[in-house]
């Protein structure tokens, strides 16, 4: 990122770039084209290891802006120059909202989230005591905050993309390690069953014009009937064989260690790093 922080790129200019690099990332994942940005950047229910853009465009102007605004060298601070970056967008403007917000943190103190208990959580430093480099560390995390803020409001207005907005407890986050070893139509199957852009004789009915209804009943076939909803598949097991199906495999790998052990000479068996020693009752 640093060729956007040091010229003169625009925020038109970065919308442009990151277009063309969402036709390669859905290209590579094996996407849709009808699949939102949201899917590919947002930290929702299944979150990627990538970033978007125009988000590192605004955080490495943002971190620009405020290194030269609160350098330490006097004169630095002014002949400090207005980073051009269009009209649509002003990193001078967001810095200062961002430090307006912290300001307002540091009076509300410490808010405790979800059921963890008090003082679970890690804790932040306060913007008056913060150092120079932890304030545009804040700055930037802070920047980052509003574009997923802005994210999540145009998932809510997504009836259909955006439905994950109503799940609670579901969190799934793939690492760079899991993307590269997991297999291709896992993955996209994956991100796009979380999106509902599988086609599925709802969604072809909403693409091609096919026929919506489910072969096994004459409920309409969205991605949730063929899953859970179908009552014919109910009845006659196969939920429950799918489930089976899925038991079997996770129970596979103990079995696969277990016999992997015990086929081993006994002196080359793994020893615990601890060894439990039981007292009689009335002894020492």
């Amino acid at each position: 990122m640093w060729p956007i922080s040091i010229y003169e790129v625009t925020l038109s200019h970065a919308n442009r770039l990151e277009r063309q690099v969402n036709v390669q990332v859905r290209k590579r994942l094996g996407l849709p084209r009808c699949l939102s940005s949201i899917g590919l950047y947002g930290n929702g229910v299944l979150s990627l290891p990538v970033s978007s853009l125009v988000e590192e465009y605004k955080c490495a102007k943002a971190r620009l802006e405020m290194t030269l605004t609160e350098s330490r060298d006097p004169f630095v601070r002014g002949a400090a120059p207005t980073l051009a970056t269009g009209r649509k967008w002003k990193p001078s403007a967001v810095v200062a909202e961002a430090k307006t917000s912290l300001r307002h943190r540091d009076i509300v103190g410490h808010v405790q989230h979800g059921r963890n208990g008090l003082g679970m959580e890690a804790t932040t430093p306060t913007w008056q005591k913060a150092t120079p480099a932890e304030r545009r560390h804040m700055v930037v995390e802070d920047v980052r905050h509003q574009e997923e803020a802005a994210r999540c409001a145009k998932a809510v207005s997504q009836a259909q993309q955006g439905c994950w907005m109503k799940w609670e407890g579901v969190e799934r986050r793939i690492t760079w390690s899991e993307l590269w070893s997991m297999e291709s139509s896992r993955l996209s199957f994956t991100i796009r069953a979380v999106y509902d852009v599988l086609p599925s004789p709802t969604n072809l009915h909403l693409w091609y014009g096919e026929e919506p209804a489910c072969p096994q009943c004459a409920a309409s076939a969205s991605l949730k009937h063929i899953l859970v909803g179908c009552k014919i598949s109910l009845t006659q097991g196969r939920y429950t064989w799918h489930h089976n199906q899925v038991l079997k495999y996770l129970a596979a790998e103990p079995e696969k260690r277990r016999v992997k052990i015990n086929s081993m000479p006994p002196n080359s068996q793994p020893v615990a790093p601890w060894k439990m020693s039981f007292v009689r009752g009335g002894e020492k």
